[in-house]
């Protein structure tokens, strides 16, 4: 690894050349044939963060090569087929007649299928959870680590344009691999690509090929590098890759809910915020949402619990208060943390005047 220059992973440093380089200026828009930029190295067990503060502005994904990747279209991305309107938040819903009476018209005829569906959903988002304390069990990366892939990944994940379920589910299958398998620091960087490699094949209609995985590591790693950790990874899940995930969730709550756009925005910045914490992996996706939306109903002054999102989801709101302050607590610390991924994505989106100066 180390012929191929510092800095080409971020999973792979030494103190020496980590403070040799805190001083240099950041290097030019890659040209035509040359190296691009990279991201930061990640930090070894206990060493600072500052380094990696003083070295974000040399921190940004390449642009890639050719972006061929687009936005969906809004209504292949819309997966809701049921709308909220009108509900009082005290209105005891029937939901099998209201799944019934309120199906969109682009989906007509399938409206009796939705609450099963869901329901299905809410029973099987358990069976699929990481362990929670899986970092005890490896020796070579820690939670800081995780948390700058993961803000990596969010940076790549905006530069090729992915659509949000591509990035929760690449987040998910991270964590249930390092949950079965001990990674070399060197190896952690590889294992995100990767994964983001898998969740794209099932949630992209074009996406991105093994050549701009290799590209994006500035070939740390090499095609056979990136294809033989897919089988690895695979194997290892047993070819269970696509569970449940806040994607899921996500827009039939949001929609039940009744946001609107920039309201939308809040909910999504909160859960993408909440990617960075690995002791947010101990919930379930529809709680984290749940507690997403209620957290922005607060903000934004509305009915912080309705109860047709109670019927819903079955989470009360005394059950999802801690993980709304955990919430906060990242949301009000979001502009001044060292990871700037999430923020920098939302912060021209979300309602202004949020989150408040601290005085």
């Amino acid at each position: 690894m180390q012929s191929r220059g510092f800095g080409q992973d971020i999973t792979n440093t030494n103190q020496d050349r980590l403070q040799a380089n805190v001083n240099k200026p950041c290097k030019p828009m890659v040209q035509p044939g040359t190296c691009p930029t990279v991201p930061p190295a990640l930090p070894r067990q206990g060493e600072s963060c500052v380094q990696l503060n003083k070295l974000q502005g040399a921190a940004s994904v390449p642009v890639p090569l050719q972006m061929r990747r687009h936005p969906m279209p809004d209504a292949v991305i819309k997966s809701e087929i049921v709308m909220l309107d009108g509900l009082g938040a005290a209105e005891d819903v029937n939901l099998d007649a209201f799944y019934t009476a309120n199906e969109c018209d682009h989906a007509a005829g399938v409206g009796e299928y939705v609450q099963g569906i869901f329901s299905s959903l809410l029973k099987d988002e358990k069976k699929h959870l990481p362990a929670a304390n899986y970092m005890d069990g490896q020796r070579e990366i820690n939670s800081k680590m995780r948390a700058i892939l993961m803000d990596w990944l969010v940076e790549v994940h905006s530069k090729y344009r992915l659509r949000p379920e591509t990035l929760y589910l690449t987040a998910s299958t991270i964590d249930r691999y390092l949950t079965k398998v001990p990674v070399l620091r060197k190896r952690l960087q590889l294992v995100g690509v990767v994964a983001m490699f898998i969740a794209a094949k099932f949630e992209e209609i074009n996406p991105p090929g093994v050549n701009d995985y290799e590209y994006i590591t500035d070939n740390a790693y090499t095609k056979e590098e990136i294809l033989n950790m897919e089988c690895q990874m695979l194997t290892t899940l047993n070819f269970q890759i696509v569970v449940p995930t806040v994607a899921h969730f996500m827009e039939r709550l949001q929609q039940i809910n009744c946001c609107d756009i920039q309201h939308k925005e809040l909910v999504n910045c909160l859960a993408e915020l909440a990617l960075l914490e690995i002791h947010m992996i101990r919930l379930t996706p529809s709680f984290l949402v749940s507690a997403a939306i209620l957290l922005s109903n607060e903000l934004l002054g509305k009915p912080h619990w309705p109860v047709v999102l109670e019927q819903h989801t079955h989470h009360t709101e005394e059950k999802l208060r801690p993980c709304a302050e955990e919430l906060r607590g990242l949301w009000e610390n979001a502009p001044k943390h060292l990871l700037q991924a999430v923020w920098k994505k939302y912060q021209t989106r979300v309602p202004s005047g949020w989150p408040p100066t601290q005085g």
